[in-house]
């Protein structure tokens, strides 16, 4: 099927709404989502893998694989220039 292109406020709204992601990550890909996250708490991967999986499916994909992995840090965050959403074939 044709590619979707979800917009980064589909996953915002659902990491925004976590207290235990400090930062984030969204690295799209042809089939769904990467996400790396920061994390300054508990949190509910279960809870947070659905939200993203129902982001995405509103926003068009169908069968969306998402990863959710937890990092000490994000790629720039030491100066300051985190690019939180990676679109798909997007620079490393």
């Amino acid at each position: 099927g044709a590619d979707v292109v979800v917009h980064p406020q589909a996953f915002r709204e659902v990491l925004l709404r976590d207290p235990g992601i400090a930062s984030y990550q969204v690295r799209q890909v042809p089939a769904g989502a990467h996400v790396a996250i920061v994390s300054c708490g508990a949190i509910d991967h279960g809870k947070l893998h659905g939200g993203l999986v129902a982001a995405l499916e509103k926003a068009g994909v169908r069968e969306p694989q998402v990863t959710v992995s937890l990092v000490d840090e994000l790629a720039g965050e030491q100066t300051r220039k985190v690019r939180r959403f990676v679109p798909e074939g997007g620079v490393p």
